[in-house]
């Protein structure tokens, strides 16, 4: 996964390596919760603006995904991910709050 900026906000992008198919699903936290790896969960509910859900299913070997958001540099806004299926996307992982790196 990578982070590039635009005027308008940023860009990830994710892309395969692997041989196989890949799923997976993100969640964009916009919010004041601190910089990775300290992020703090009720600091970020606290200031929460907005929210993002980004499901890319089936991506194939060598694939790339974007997605762009709104979000200014400098943002401490939190990235999670997990491979589950949609139906089952409770092991959310930390990626990072690349908008402030």
């Amino acid at each position: 996964m990578t982070w590039c900026a635009l005027p308008e906000g940023g860009r990830l992008t994710f892309t395969n390596t692997g041989r196989a198919y890949a799923d997976l699903s993100l969640v964009v936290y916009d919010c004041d919760g601190g910089k990775a790896p300290d992020v703090d969960a009720a600091k970020c509910a606290q200031t929460l603006k907005s929210t993002s859900d980004i499901i890319w299913r089936q991506v194939k070997s060598k694939q790339s995904v974007m997605a762009d958001f709104d979000i200014k540099k400098g943002s401490n806004a939190q990235v999670w991910w997990t491979s589950d299926s949609a139906d089952k996307a409770s092991d959310l992982k930390l990626l990072g709050t690349p908008w402030n790196s």
